[in-house]
């Protein structure tokens, strides 16, 4: 047998039927503790023998299952159809039995007779209605070739994405999305069920570690909205993993990321050493971005602008720096030059090195310069700094001097 269409077709006819068994059921499932009183009174409308035979008189097929799945009563067709289709509903029923997932599906008997089987929860209970469909309506029929046009548009998709219906059912998914997983596209068109697919990979080895796989499984299938998370698998590739949800079900979308989590990795690590480069040197540096904000300054540059950390790590606008300068040490012309060299439209623009004094009179010799890479680059020398160490090295070398005279 062939599942035909998906749980996004309506119950139609099947609604009202479905209704009443569920009344029915609930209102047999409630009077079971009073069976012993019923029986002390003698009043045999009480017994649930009684709600069993008026839903056996009914034309709806119901079967009653527990927690296990084991049958508690049939009644119509419903034991053969349950024969007859078990396969088709297992991944589906153990759901309904498990977490209490109700699903509606359609499945095919022969060529000519269709079956639709609705599983609902009911207390700690499973009900399931059969109707038996001959022919499908104009309706149906119409709305099967639309879920196979969109089913083939999305198996042209260059992304790998993967559709499943409410109850968890994949009803469409794109090539990519096989090629990624490694799975064949006939196998996929039986139209496994979530969790499934999740178990399959999982054996094949090809999902991320996890300490509590069962847990983490729970927690895919049981997302409400829309969520995105970085999987790393055990081949070395990243995946952005990116959930859309609605009431109609879920689209899961893939996108390999390797490539762009390789090189955020390896710039990183590039201003790393760009960062312990620059610190070595006695003057402040700062390389600031097209769009004016800090791409990267040195430990000088942060202590000659009395900028802390978490500030430098925010990557602040030259304005903002220029901002903080002028309310803790007066205005100056300093800032303005950077801001020249970094809104020059071409490198020619960008001001000669000059030496400007800060509002606190300090001289600085204010160099600008633009990066192959757009950024510009600011230095500053601090002249007193400069002054201090030129007659630190005096002092060294008058120090020295009387041990390298030769003697008379």
């Amino acid at each position: 047998m062939k599942l035909v269409a998906s749980a996004m077709l309506a119950p139609g006819t099947a609604l009202l039927a479905g209704l009443l068994g569920c009344v029915l059921a609930a209102i047999f499932f409630a009077l079971i503790p009073s069976r012993r009183a019923a029986r002390r009174e003698g009043t045999a409308t009480d017994h649930a023998h009684f709600w069993q035979m008026l839903l056996r008189k009914g034309s709806q097929a119901i079967a009653v299952l527990d927690g296990a799945g084991t049958c508690l009563f049939l009644c119509g067709r419903a034991e053969q159809y349950l024969d007859a289709c078990r396969a088709e509903i297992g991944p589906a029923l153990a759901n309904l039995t498990g977490d209490g997932v109700s699903f509606d599906l359609k499945i095919a008997l022969n060529a000519t007779e269709h079956l639709r089987v609705t599983g609902r929860p009911v207390g700690r209970r499973a009900v399931l209605y059969f109707t038996p469909q001959t022919q499908d309506s104009a309706a149906e029929i119409q709305l099967r070739r639309e879920v196979a046009t969109r089913s083939a548009l999305i198996r042209k998709l260059p992304v790998a994405v993967a559709a499943f219906t409410t109850d968890r059912r994949l009803w469409a998914f794109s090539s990519a999305y096989a090629e990624l997983w490694g799975l064949a596209e006939a196998e996929l068109e039986r139209q496994p069920f979530e969790d499934e697919i999740l178990d399959r990979l999982r054996e094949a080895g090809r999902l991320p570690e996890q300490a509590d796989f069962a847990m983490w499984k729970r927690r895919q299938l049981r997302q409400t909205i829309g969520t995105r998370e970085t999987w790393h698998l055990p081949s070395g590739r990243s995946l952005r993993v990116t959930q859309h949800m609605s009431a109609e079900g879920k689209l899961v979308q893939y996108d390999d990321v390797s490539r762009q989590l390789a090189l955020e990795t390896e710039n990183s690590l590039h201003k790393q050493v760009q960062k312990a480069t620059l610190d070595t040197l006695d003057e402040g540096v700062a390389i600031f971005g097209a769009d004016g904000r800090l791409v990267l300054g040195n430990s000088c540059f942060a202590t000659q602008w009395q900028l802390p950390e978490n500030v430098m790590l925010r990557h602040p606008h030259y304005s903002e720096i220029a901002a903080g300068s002028s309310a803790s040490l007066g205005t100056d012309g300093i800032w303005d030059a950077v801001a020249q060299g970094v809104i020059a439209a071409e490198a020619a623009s960008i001001p000669a090195p000059r030496v400007l004094q800060r509002a606190d009179g300090r001289s600085f010799l204010v160099t600008l310069s633009r990066l192959p890479n757009g950024t510009t680059m600011a230095n500053f020398l601090d002249f007193d700094d400069l002054e201090r160490f030129e007659a630190m090295l005096a002092e060294d070398r008058a120090l020295t001097w009387p041990s390298n005279r030769k003697p008379a």
